[in-house]
């Protein structure tokens, strides 16, 4: 069959045809961060400008990250994430981010592009973090910067919460704690072993016919714990 005639600069996944007035429509090569244009073929190109741009170890600027970002939302199962908002709008939920980009990570066979493209959009938010977290270090009293020496980086994490300010932080920090882990892996296992999750699969006798889901017990982990993820670290607070 003959390949059908698409408008320039787009691919055969993408839907370019001339719907709505033409003030409305996309020009050749421009990209809908919306995600409401299916476009995946301009996306690869734009991401691979920005990754050539950055080099082998460098950092996407802010166009390729956002691109990123799109490309990544449009694999989620929901329209409503920190990754549809940092495409749209450029505001980074640094928290919300790393989670989603985690729960991705998971994903069974992904392709290649989407690997890289996990792992540029995680080096381009961590220096986001950086920069953010000694800009607010910086302003904090000295009082709260003793603190921080005395009981390390958990203290600095549990600050990072929203509802969590210098003045009431030391009154409930200690009650608020609930682990560290070494990565989202860790975490997860060690809530399948507090649960004993495969205990009951096998006295259900089910251990031959089901496994555990990582994403939906990191899903319970989140209904319990406040994560926030803090120098490599993840650092769990009961809500």
């Amino acid at each position: 069959m003959e390949r059908p005639n698409l408008p320039e600069g787009s691919g055969d996944d993408d839907e370019r045809r001339p719907v709505g007035p033409p003030e409305e429509r996309l020009a050749p090569g421009e990209i809908d961060l919306t995600g409401v244009v299916a476009q995946v073929s301009d996306l690869i190109d734009v991401i691979g400008d920005a990754i050539v741009e950055a080099g082998p170890d460098g950092e996407v600027p802010e166009w390729g990250a956002r691109t990123i970002a799109r490309l990544l939302a449009n694999m989620q199962e929901s329209a409503s994430t920190a990754m549809h908002q940092f495409a749209v709008t450029g505001r980074a939920d640094l928290e919300q981010l790393g989670l989603e980009l985690s729960d991705l990570w998971r994903t069974p066979n992904l392709p290649p592009l989407a690997n890289e493209a996990i792992n540029r959009l995680g080096t381009y938010l961590l220096d986001i973090a950086r920069k953010e977290r000694a800009a607010s270090e910086y302003g904090y009293s000295d009082a709260t910067k003793t603190r921080i020496a005395e009981h390390g980086p958990a203290y600095a994490a549990f600050l990072r919460l929203p509802d969590i300010t210098e003045d009431n932080a030391p009154g409930i920090f200690f009650d608020a704690q609930a682990g560290s882990y070494a990565s989202l892996d860790a975490l997860i296992n060690d809530v399948v072993e507090t649960l004993e999750l495969r205990q009951l699969l096998e006295e259900a006798s089910l251990d031959h016919f089901a496994d555990i889901d990582p994403a939906k017990v990191l899903r319970m982990a989140r209904e319990t714990y406040d994560i926030v993820r803090y120098d490599g670290r993840y650092y769990c607070f009961y809500k």
